[in-house]
């Protein structure tokens, strides 16, 4: 008895397309990881520049909190591109 291991040609189809959207997501995360890891590194040169004891210069302070802004913005979209769909963040009281 010879069994046929071959999808039917619709099945191959959604395969494929559910291929490519997996491939298309994980690029779009490996480019939000690489723009979350160029955001950090500014933030952190920013930060360094600003002097323990000496307060920072209007500038510097918007530029600090521009970056952590981006920061968290950054982190948010990475974790809802990697959360399963149809699950939601838990929300927290505050």
């Amino acid at each position: 008895m010879i069994i046929a291991l071959a999808a039917p040609p619709e099945e191959l189809r959604k395969r494929q397309r559910l291929l490519s959207e997996l491939l298309l997501t994980l690029d779009k995360y490996v480019q939000s990881l690489r723009e979350l890891k160029e955001v950090r590194k500014t933030y952190s040169e920013r930060s360094a520049e600003i002097k323990p004891g000496v307060e920072p210069s209007p500038k510097q302070f918007a530029g600090v909190v521009q970056l952590q802004s981006t920061v968290e913005t950054e982190q948010a979209l990475v974790a809802a591109e990697t959360r399963p769909p149809g699950k939601s963040r838990k929300r927290t009281l505050r």
